[in-house]
Protein backbone atom coordinates (compact mmCIF):
# COMPACT_ATOMS: atom_id res chain seq x y z
CA UNK A 1 0.00 0.00 0.00
CA UNK A 2 1.46 3.38 -0.74
CA UNK A 3 0.95 6.20 1.51
CA UNK A 4 -1.92 8.87 0.29
CA UNK A 5 0.08 12.34 -0.91
CA UNK A 6 -2.10 14.36 1.36
CA UNK A 7 -1.19 18.25 2.33
CA UNK A 8 -0.42 17.43 6.32
CA UNK A 9 0.69 19.93 8.60
CA UNK A 10 2.56 19.89 12.21
CA UNK A 11 0.69 18.45 14.68
CA UNK A 12 -0.46 22.04 16.73
CA UNK A 13 1.04 23.09 20.10
CA UNK A 14 1.18 25.84 21.81
CA UNK A 15 5.28 25.94 21.79
CA UNK A 16 7.52 23.89 18.99
CA UNK A 17 10.02 22.20 21.01
CA UNK A 18 12.67 20.85 18.88
CA UNK A 19 14.38 19.09 21.61
CA UNK A 20 11.14 17.15 21.62
CA UNK A 21 12.21 15.59 18.00
CA UNK A 22 14.69 13.27 19.97
CA UNK A 23 11.94 11.79 22.45
CA UNK A 24 10.69 7.86 21.97
CA UNK A 25 6.96 8.66 22.61
CA UNK A 26 4.00 11.43 22.13
CA UNK A 27 0.51 11.49 23.13
CA UNK A 28 -1.87 13.89 21.08
CA UNK A 29 -5.84 14.86 21.53
CA UNK A 30 -7.83 14.67 19.00
CA UNK A 31 -12.12 15.64 18.20
CA UNK A 32 -13.27 13.46 15.89
CA UNK A 33 -16.81 15.26 14.31
CA UNK A 34 -18.49 16.57 11.18
CA UNK A 35 -16.05 19.21 10.99
CA UNK A 36 -13.00 16.95 11.69
CA UNK A 37 -13.72 13.76 10.20
CA UNK A 38 -10.11 13.05 9.34
CA UNK A 39 -7.12 14.21 10.75
CA UNK A 40 -3.56 14.23 8.77
CA UNK A 41 -0.73 15.65 10.65
CA UNK A 42 3.13 15.07 11.25
CA UNK A 43 5.64 14.77 14.00
CA UNK A 44 8.80 13.73 14.74
CA UNK A 45 10.01 11.28 17.05
CA UNK A 46 13.95 9.98 17.06
CA UNK A 47 14.30 12.68 14.76
CA UNK A 48 12.59 10.41 12.20
CA UNK A 49 9.44 11.79 10.29
CA UNK A 50 6.33 10.28 10.50
CA UNK A 51 2.83 11.22 9.04
CA UNK A 52 -0.41 10.07 10.32
CA UNK A 53 -3.82 10.02 9.13
CA UNK A 54 -6.62 8.92 11.29
CA UNK A 55 -10.21 8.64 11.00
CA UNK A 56 -13.17 6.56 12.74
CA UNK A 57 -12.58 3.92 10.53
CA UNK A 58 -8.71 3.48 9.68
CA UNK A 59 -5.27 4.58 10.86
CA UNK A 60 -2.13 4.93 8.95
CA UNK A 61 1.31 5.87 9.32
CA UNK A 62 3.92 6.05 7.35
CA UNK A 63 7.56 6.87 8.22
CA UNK A 64 9.09 9.82 5.86
CA UNK A 65 12.75 9.60 5.37
CA UNK A 66 15.85 11.41 4.51
CA UNK A 67 19.02 9.34 2.60
CA UNK A 68 18.72 6.63 5.12
CA UNK A 69 19.96 2.88 3.63
CA UNK A 70 17.06 0.73 2.81
CA UNK A 71 18.52 -1.88 5.50
CA UNK A 72 16.78 0.71 8.63
CA UNK A 73 13.70 -0.86 10.35
CA UNK A 74 12.25 0.53 13.07
CA UNK A 75 9.12 -0.67 15.39
CA UNK A 76 6.43 1.29 16.67
CA UNK A 77 3.66 1.02 19.23
CA UNK A 78 0.37 2.96 19.53
CA UNK A 79 -2.35 2.80 21.63
CA UNK A 80 -6.04 4.75 20.92
CA UNK A 81 -8.37 5.68 23.57
CA UNK A 82 -11.60 6.43 22.62
CA UNK A 83 -14.09 8.26 25.18
CA UNK A 84 -17.26 7.00 24.28
CA UNK A 85 -20.04 8.42 26.65
CA UNK A 86 -18.99 7.05 30.29
CA UNK A 87 -16.34 4.53 28.83
CA UNK A 88 -12.91 4.43 27.32
CA UNK A 89 -12.57 2.57 24.37
CA UNK A 90 -8.94 1.05 24.19
CA UNK A 91 -6.77 -0.28 20.93
CA UNK A 92 -3.40 -1.51 21.19
CA UNK A 93 -1.11 -2.36 18.33
CA UNK A 94 2.28 -2.45 17.01
CA UNK A 95 3.51 -1.24 13.62
CA UNK A 96 6.86 -2.65 12.07
CA UNK A 97 8.71 -0.58 9.63
CA UNK A 98 11.63 -0.75 7.36
CA UNK A 99 13.06 0.53 4.16
CA UNK A 100 11.25 -1.56 1.63
CA UNK A 101 7.85 -1.19 3.33
CA UNK A 102 7.10 1.98 5.69
CA UNK A 103 3.77 1.71 5.82
CA UNK A 104 1.21 0.77 8.78
CA UNK A 105 -2.31 0.48 8.24
CA UNK A 106 -5.18 -0.18 10.91
CA UNK A 107 -8.74 -1.07 10.29
CA UNK A 108 -11.04 0.68 13.11
CA UNK A 109 -14.47 0.88 14.39
CA UNK A 110 -15.13 3.79 16.18
CA UNK A 111 -17.57 4.92 13.66
CA UNK A 112 -19.91 1.75 14.82
CA UNK A 113 -19.49 3.11 18.47
CA UNK A 114 -20.46 6.94 17.47
CA UNK A 115 -23.49 5.49 15.46
CA UNK A 116 -24.15 3.13 18.19
CA UNK A 117 -24.08 5.95 21.22
CA UNK A 118 -25.59 8.29 18.28
CA UNK A 119 -22.49 10.66 19.09
CA UNK A 120 -22.19 13.73 17.42
CA UNK A 121 -17.95 13.68 17.96
CA UNK A 122 -15.61 11.77 20.37
CA UNK A 123 -12.45 13.19 21.62
CA UNK A 124 -9.62 10.24 21.06
CA UNK A 125 -6.14 10.32 22.42
CA UNK A 126 -2.88 8.74 20.41
CA UNK A 127 0.12 7.70 22.06
CA UNK A 128 2.99 6.80 19.78
CA UNK A 129 6.17 5.38 20.80
CA UNK A 130 9.27 4.11 19.08
CA UNK A 131 10.16 0.55 20.49
CA UNK A 132 13.28 0.19 18.46
CA UNK A 133 15.16 1.43 15.64
CA UNK A 134 17.98 0.22 13.81
CA UNK A 135 20.41 1.94 10.81
CA UNK A 136 18.52 5.38 11.36
CA UNK A 137 21.44 6.88 13.34
CA UNK A 138 21.09 10.13 15.48
CA UNK A 139 19.01 8.46 18.02
CA UNK A 140 21.09 9.86 20.81
CA UNK A 141 19.11 12.06 23.37
CA UNK A 142 21.40 14.80 22.30
CA UNK A 143 20.07 17.66 24.14
CA UNK A 144 20.16 15.64 27.51
CA UNK A 145 23.89 16.44 27.72
CA UNK A 146 23.42 20.55 27.04
CA UNK A 147 23.53 22.35 30.29
CA UNK A 148 20.71 23.43 31.86
CA UNK A 149 18.87 27.18 31.36
CA UNK A 150 20.23 27.51 27.94
CA UNK A 151 16.96 27.27 26.48
CA UNK A 152 15.34 30.48 24.47
CA UNK A 153 12.29 30.85 22.39
CA UNK A 154 12.14 32.24 18.89
CA UNK A 155 8.65 33.50 17.36
CA UNK A 156 8.12 33.52 13.91
CA UNK A 157 4.50 34.78 12.69
CA UNK A 158 3.00 34.70 16.24
CA UNK A 159 4.25 31.16 16.83
CA UNK A 160 6.44 30.38 19.42
CA UNK A 161 9.70 27.75 18.90
CA UNK A 162 12.33 26.28 21.60
CA UNK A 163 15.15 26.53 20.81
CA UNK A 164 18.94 25.78 22.35
CA UNK A 165 20.83 28.74 22.71
CA UNK A 166 24.11 27.47 23.05
CA UNK A 167 23.94 25.05 20.13
CA UNK A 168 22.29 27.56 17.86
CA UNK A 169 24.93 29.95 18.89
CA UNK A 170 28.10 27.21 17.82
CA UNK A 171 25.99 26.42 14.67
CA UNK A 172 25.37 30.29 13.41
CA UNK A 173 27.28 33.48 13.57
CA UNK A 174 23.79 34.74 13.22
CA UNK A 175 22.24 33.37 16.30
CA UNK A 176 25.62 33.93 18.57
CA UNK A 177 25.25 37.36 17.42
CA UNK A 178 21.59 38.02 18.40
CA UNK A 179 21.95 35.64 21.79
CA UNK A 180 25.28 36.64 23.20
CA UNK A 181 26.56 39.59 20.95
CA UNK A 182 25.65 43.28 19.82
CA UNK A 183 22.48 42.25 18.95
CA UNK A 184 21.42 40.08 22.11
CA UNK A 185 20.11 41.53 25.38
CA UNK A 186 19.29 38.41 27.15
CA UNK A 187 15.79 38.18 26.07
CA UNK A 188 13.13 35.55 27.33
CA UNK A 189 11.52 35.89 23.38
CA UNK A 190 13.27 37.10 19.86
CA UNK A 191 11.43 37.81 17.28
CA UNK A 192 12.45 37.46 13.87
CA UNK A 193 9.65 39.62 12.36
CA UNK A 194 11.41 38.64 8.45
CA UNK A 195 11.15 34.83 8.55
CA UNK A 196 8.53 32.25 7.82
CA UNK A 197 7.43 30.29 10.39
CA UNK A 198 7.82 26.96 8.10
CA UNK A 199 10.84 28.03 7.04
CA UNK A 200 12.95 28.67 9.76
CA UNK A 201 11.63 25.65 11.06
CA UNK A 202 12.96 23.54 8.40
CA UNK A 203 16.00 25.42 8.34
CA UNK A 204 16.21 24.94 12.19
CA UNK A 205 16.10 21.05 11.59
CA UNK A 206 18.91 21.21 8.97
CA UNK A 207 20.77 22.40 11.10
CA UNK A 208 20.15 20.66 14.18
CA UNK A 209 21.09 16.64 14.62
CA UNK A 210 18.21 15.53 12.27
CA UNK A 211 18.34 13.72 9.07
CA UNK A 212 16.11 16.32 7.55
CA UNK A 213 18.65 17.47 4.71
CA UNK A 214 19.44 20.52 2.52
CA UNK A 215 17.68 20.91 -0.75
CA UNK A 216 17.61 23.35 -3.38
CA UNK A 217 13.94 23.86 -2.42
CA UNK A 218 15.67 25.18 0.82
Amino acid sequence: MSPKQAHVEEYPMEIMDLSQDFKHSKTFDLTLDEDHKCHRFWVYLKCMKWQIEFRSNSFECFAAYFKTPSTWSAEVDFEIRAYITNSVRMDHFAGRFTGANHVHFRPLKLHEHMMREKLTSMRVEITMSVTYLQNFGMIHDYFDMLPAGEDTLLKVEGKLIRVSKRYLALMSPFFKALFYGELGNNQEVYELPQEKYREILTFLRCIYPHRQPVTSRF
